[in-house]
């Protein structure tokens, strides 16, 4: 049993749940609460034979379970350690199988976003990231946190966009040099997505960066605000209607009767810049007349 207990100090750990510190080694007298993804220095081990060894913190002890206690590299804060949703990758780099990295898997270029899974260890301590396709790093020299607000930004290209209000065109994504106005009416076609130091999406045009905020800009084929271009996760079909094979809706697929509540998927954007909703059972319109959202 005493291979579950950390019977050495870790230096630092991190909790894998919520719990408490404690007064005394025996935990008779509960202290302060200390929240899961809470990072905790320790001093030392408080290890009696035939006991549960303890940690001593500088708030009181701490348990010493592995289950709870999670040991964690000394330079831990130079990682994304507390589960961030999703993360864009700074540079080019590799999904690995495996937490240790000993078996490199698909390449994954520089800009792409990723959505988390779990953050899991190696046995030194060290953070990875989980995903779908595999393991990559939690360095911060790698991979950046998306930014919180998500959801203001467009994060699927958009292909063309209409300028909502007057903004200013940018030389670099961290939007420190402004070369030019762009008034509101405008049309922009849009190369990709891009994302700053600090993981806000840009859109990237001929021309250099443009904000991807959707108070500023919109889908060219949403110039009534008709459109969903946030992902609304589920939607009722308001008539009768199909799913298409493809986004610009050149392959019609199977059938779907009003009233049909459907998962969406993701939001993807046609050449011209119309919104369609992605499903499992392919693509949907994201026409408000058509579909509305369910909450």
């Amino acid at each position: 049993w005493i291979a579950n207990y950390h019977t050495v100090n870790p230096g630092q750990i991190i909790m894998k749940n919520n719990d408490n510190f404690y007064g005394d080694p025996d935990f008779l007298y509960k202290g302060a609460a200390v929240s899961k993804g809470s990072l905790v220095p320790v001093v030392g081990i408080e290890y009696r034979e035939n006991q549960v060894p303890r940690l001593i913190t500088p708030n009181g002890y701490l348990t010493a379970n592995k289950s709870y206690a999670q040991k964690v590299v000394p330079n831990i804060k130079d990682y994304l350690y507390d589960y961030p949703e999703y993360v864009v990758m700074k540079t080019n780099d590799y999904y690995y199988q495996d937490v240790n990295f000993s078996k490199k898997g698909e390449f994954v270029s520089k800009d792409t976003l990723i959505k988390v899974l779990s953050v899991d260890y190696t046995e030194n301590g060290l953070p990875r990231l989980k995903t779908a396709k595999g393991y990559i790093t939690a360095n911060k020299s790698y991979v950046t946190k998306l930014v919180s607000n998500s959801d203001n930004y467009f994060t699927e290209n958009p292909h063309q966009i209409i300028m909502r209000v007057s903004d200013k065109l940018y030389t670099d994504v961290e939007f420190r040099n402004a070369s030019r106005t762009l008034s509101s009416g405008t049309v922009v076609p849009v190369k990709g997505i891009e994302y700053s130091s600090k993981g806000v999406p840009r859109l990237k045009t001929e021309e250099g960066y443009l904000t991807a905020n959707k108070n500023y800009v919109t889908a060219a084929g949403n110039t009534n605000n008709n459109y969903f271009v946030t992902n609304p996760k589920k939607v009722k079909l308001l008539i009768d209607d199909c799913f298409y094979n493809n986004v610009e809706f050149t392959k019609k697929g199977q059938a779907v009767k009003k009233n049909t509540i459907v998962e969406v998927e993701a939001i993807e954007y046609t050449n011209n810049g119309i919104p369609r909703l992605k499903t499992k059972h392919g693509y949907l319109t994201a026409n408000k007349w058509y579909v509305a959202k369910v909450d």
